[in-house]
């Protein structure tokens, strides 16, 4: 399935879209996300995806989209990531972690991470 007819689980007409590196890591620092770097890792017509929710104090965002690398700040984060489809690694520390469907990935960190 190519990327851009995948829909987001939730968000639609709010769904944003990123055609460039750094629309997507404004986007990410605008949105009070950690994130250093952001580059994609293909150069044909590469995009991402996002959509977010405010439920209380949990921000809950969807995202999809060419694959992408990223790479944390060192700012104290917890997170939980569900993915959907793709696949991918995370590096936290000396941990790698399959990111794969069909997992949940719990995540807390205060040293900078990355994500391909």
């Amino acid at each position: 399935m190519n990327a851009s007819a995948s829909p987001l689980p939730f968000g639609r007409g709010r769904t944003l879209r990123h055609g460039s590196e750094t629309d997507y890591l404004d986007h990410l620092r605008l949105s009070s996300r950690p994130f250093s770097d952001a580059f994609f890792v293909r150069g044909h017509k590469p995009f991402a995806q996002t959509a977010a929710i405010k439920v209380g104090g949990l921000v809950i965002t969807a995202g999809g989209g060419s694959p992408v690398h990223l790479k944390t700040k060192g700012e104290a984060q917890q997170t939980i990531l569900i993915p959907v489809r793709g696949r991918g690694t995370i590096h936290e520390g000396r941990r790698t972690l399959d990111f794969l469907p069909g997992t949940i990935i719990r995540s807390s960190y205060h040293r900078p991470l990355t994500f391909d």
